[in-house]
């Protein structure tokens, strides 16, 4: 009987979060309320309710399976990024991951007021940036470690915005090479 819960649980999840990526592309983030979810879902309000506790929770579950996808991706390829001293490994899956996404990523990032997925992506790039920074340009200065990381993260969160801003006009790989060169260029720069 848990698995058959666990499967329905899963379900009402699903519908919700999907319920609520529709209305997002008909209403602002702020005029969406459970009700609306649970109608759109055809479920009821103490099922919105034993989920989440309001709209902004539900929003940031999706939010969270999303940086919880991106970081699945960095753990399986993080030690190519040192290995071939390039972001590449990491950024190429995470772009095709994103674009796979790319109508959810997409109303998230129309919906920055309220959405925190830029937030999430960068620290996910602080989090994980660390090591490989302190291995491949061998930072001795801390605070200069953290500048470093500062700028990558808020620089590829950026390129990130504006490539899907464009639409992806720009070739994944030529993305990426611009990424190397930034990254590469700003590595190079010693107070």
């Amino acid at each position: 009987m848990k698995n058959q819960d666990d499967r329905r649980a899963r379900r009402s999840r699903r519908l919700m979060q999907d319920s609520f990526l529709e209305l997002l592309q008909e209403k602002q983030f702020r005029e969406i309320s459970a009700k609306d979810v649970t109608e759109r879902a055809d479920l009821n309000r103490a099922t919105f309710y034993l989920h989440y506790k309001d709209t902004s929770e539900l929003l940031a579950g999706i939010e969270n399976e999303i940086i919880s996808g991106a970081q699945a991706l960095v753990d399986a390829h993080l030690a190519e990024v040192s290995e071939q001293s390039s972001i590449a490994p990491i950024l190429g899956p995470i772009l095709d991951y994103i674009a796979e996404h790319r109508d959810t990523v997409h109303l998230l990032l129309q919906n920055s007021d309220a959405s925190n997925i830029m937030s999430k992506l960068q620290q996910l790039i602080l989090s994980n940036g660390d090591a490989p920074v302190r291995q491949i340009f061998a930072y001795e200065d801390e605070a200069q470690i953290q500048y470093f990381l500062s700028y990558i993260s808020f620089g590829v969160g950026g390129l990130v915005k504006e490539w899907f801003d464009r639409e992806r006009d720009l070739p994944k790989e030529r993305l990426i090479a611009y990424v190397d060169a930034l990254i590469g260029s700003a590595a190079g720069l010693r107070p």
